[in-house]
């Protein structure tokens, strides 16, 4: 474990800030625009909806009326009844309704917002440990790879001095 030591230990100091500066960024980055950009826009979209729908079938309403009343006193068509002023009364509230709830359904949580934050964040941070894990490691093979070859480049030396030393001591002849 000596020749991994310095790798691994400069590994473990360095993964502790990885691993919370992401947590961290994801987290801030939650918290400044919760949700996703599609669901902000979505529930901008039904907030806008919710007073306007309304007031378009309020228009339509009026209009409706003040033709139908306008051609009663000429004498071309009945007046408006009871079921038009209930029928109209829920397309109003029905134009309103589906938006607002629409928008509070898609309203995002800050606490849904932080769990996927952190989520994100941990994936992220482990991803880098793995990634710098992955490096030290290829840093130390490269260092044992070095030191076996400079092990192998000692024992030739050490075998051809001693073939050499065998041939020059006096009794091996």
């Amino acid at each position: 474990m000596v020749p991994f030591g310095k790798w691994l230990q400069r590994l473990r100091q360095d993964a502790k800030g990885e691993f919370l500066q992401g947590g961290e960024a994801a987290c801030a980055n939650a918290l400044l625009l919760p949700g996703g950009t599609i669901r902000r826009g979505v529930c901008r979209m039904a907030g806008w909806l919710s007073w306007l729908l309304p007031a378009a079938a309020s228009g339509w309403v009026v209009y409706h009326l003040v033709i139908r009343f306008y051609q009663g006193t000429q004498g071309k068509a009945q007046f408006l009844g009871l079921d038009y002023a209930i029928h109209s009364g829920l397309l109003i509230l029905l134009c309103w309704l589906l938006p607002w709830l629409l928008q509070r359904k898609l309203v995002p949580t800050l606490s849904e917002s932080v769990a996927q934050a952190l989520r994100a964040g941990t994936r992220a941070g482990l991803a880098r440990i793995e990634e710098q894990g992955a490096a030290a490691l290829a840093v130390a093979l490269d260092s044992r790879a070095n030191c076996l070859s400079g092990v192998k480049a000692i024992r030739d030396e050490l075998s051809e001095r001693m073939k050499a030393l065998t041939t020059k001591l006096p009794w091996s002849r």
